[in-house]
């Protein structure tokens, strides 16, 4: 074993340097695929949940719109009401 330490010269260092640094750039590369993937599957989730949340959303505007036509009715009947036994007093 201790010859061959010794038998290394500046080549085999290079060498061994470049297939470590190979390894680590072949981890990082999956490691980015791996975060791409996910983060065009929060990008789709993200669009389906913002497509959800408009069509409820115009629901609720549409709720809101029903219940002011309600107040404004219940106010002119109110007001009706209110008159009519004013005036029959």
């Amino acid at each position: 074993m201790m010859e061959w330490i010794n038998n290394m010269n500046c080549c085999h260092i290079a060498f061994m340097a470049l297939i470590v640094n190979m390894v680590s750039l072949a981890i990082y590369a999956s490691y980015n695929v791996r975060l791409d993937k996910k983060e065009m599957n929060l990008e789709k989730r993200t669009k389906e949940l913002e497509k959800k949340n408009g069509k409820e959303q115009h629901e609720i505007d549409k709720l809101n719109q029903k219940i002011e036509k309600l107040e404004k009715l219940n106010n002119l009947l109110v007001e009706k009401v209110l008159g009519k036994s004013k005036i029959k007093k």
